[in-house]
């Protein structure tokens, strides 16, 4: 199914190789879902405003809002992950098992590319409930990977960090939300003189002052900077964050032995809910990551069952912007197969495009004079009294003939079809 931007933005999507483009995209994702033995889910298309208050105040700002009869503010869904979890959390009835979802659907969010922009744009993701294993976070970096270069994407980077590690970190530091909050927007921008201006102001040990620069400005491939990162340890929340990163890389190499997998603790948690470990993958010469995701084992339980969770999404837009840039390039397929000009109706001429189509070639006929662009067609042939006539290297008998050997019993010269 192609869903299109309509809605807010009546151009985007309207071009016929890019809607062919998203199309084949959305069936090599699923196809890579349905072998993972993910189950399809959708959600609401809208969601109470407050659902977005509470767990994600980074992005209530870019909802779209509108009020319904009852007089509740709702919000078009900018985050399907909320929506899931809830719907999963109030309305299956087996809420204990252990499940898999994935799905292909609109999001309501601004967003930038390097070329592209707009409010709305198609997410595909995969969400694992019911489970705190290490090796479902390590099968969706996997997933995920494969879905990018399934795509055209050949050279990919992945960096994975934290919460958990971060949150021994503040919690050693005893920062309240409101610093914790203002340290993490530096260190996202790696900004070394704020986090200095930040720890004057509060008072903050020098020791930890050098563990926040170093951790910000540093990052890099995992093997080279995981034991700087674990000397800095002070307690066993993030002793027990970095065990069960050495267990996901260690698992994603078992199947991937090559991967690159850099180490940061950079990114700031704009999605509240997140809780352990976080994953970005990065492609050359993006300037924004193709995917992100991680684990998110509290969220469950603000809407009545606790149940473990993780899962990615990836913005589609972004990611054909990408491959359009610097992805691998296709030779262009044409719109057609056989493109038919006629001058004479009869049952031969549209017998055999209809057994053309029912062979499974794209096929049009139009009427000598009709304005249409003969590049538009891998084939371009003549009808009329004296029969068809090719423009080109095979002849339509030979085509006819190759694609069914029905065709002479099909053909009634004698008979009108129209």
């Amino acid at each position: 199914m192609i869903w299109m931007d309509t809605l807010l933005e009546a151009a985007k999507n309207s071009n016929h190789q890019e809607l062919l483009a998203i199309s084949a995209m959305q069936t090599a994702i699923w196809d890579i879902f349905a072998v993972h033995g993910y189950r399809m889910i959708d959600t609401p298309l809208f969601e109470s405003y407050d659902l977005y208050s509470q767990y994600a105040p980074h992005i209530k700002k870019d909802c779209i809002k509108t009020i319904d009869r009852d007089g509740e503010v709702l919000a078009l869904r900018s985050d399907i992950t909320l929506s899931l979890i809830q719907s999963v959390a109030q309305e299956y009835k087996n809420r204990d098992a252990y499940a898999k979802y994935a799905y292909i659907s609109p999001v309501f969010l601004p967003y930038q590319g390097k070329h592209s922009a707009g409010h709305v744009f198609l997410q595909a993701g995969a969400e694992i409930i019911g489970s705190d294993a290490t090796d479902c976070d390590s099968e969706l970096l996997d997933m995920a990977l494969k879905i990018v270069e399934t795509l055209g994407v050949t050279q990919c980077q992945t960096a994975i960090g934290s919460v958990a590690y971060m949150k021994g970190l503040y919690e050693a530091m005893n920062l309240t939300k409101e610093q914790q909050e203002a340290f993490e927007l530096a260190m996202e921008a790696r900004n070394g003189m704020a986090i200095r201006e930040l720890s004057a102001r509060w008072h903050i040990d020098e020791e930890y002052v050098t563990i926040l620069e170093t951790l910000a400005m540093s990052g890099g491939p995992y093997e080279d900077v995981i034991e700087t990162v674990r000397s800095f340890c002070k307690n066993d929340t993030m002793r027990n964050a970095l065990e069960r990163l050495d267990r996901i890389v260690r698992e994603l190499r078992w199947i991937r032995p090559q991967e690159r997998i850099y180490l940061e603790f950079i990114a700031s948690n704009h999605l509240d809910y997140y809780t352990d470990m976080m994953f970005k993958i990065y492609a050359l010469g993006a300037p924004y990551a193709l995917v992100s995701g991680g684990r998110y084992n509290e969220l469950a339980g603000k809407f009545g069952k606790a149940r473990p969770a993780c899962g990615f999404g990836l913005n589609l837009q972004l990611l054909r912007e990408y491959i359009e840039l610097y992805g691998e390039k296709k030779a262009e397929d044409k719109d057609l197969d056989i493109l038919i000009f006629y001058s004479k109706s009869d049952a031969t001429i549209w017998r055999s495009v209809e057994i053309l189509r029912h062979n499974g070639w794209r096929t049009i006929a139009v009427k000598e004079g009709t304005p249409i662009h003969t590049n538009e067609a891998r084939w371009v042939f003549t009808y009329d009294e004296a029969g068809f006539t090719g423009q080109s290297d095979m002849s339509m008998q030979k085509l006819l003939w190759l694609t069914t050997v029905e065709y002479l019993d099909a053909v009634d010269e004698h008979t009108d079809y129209r």
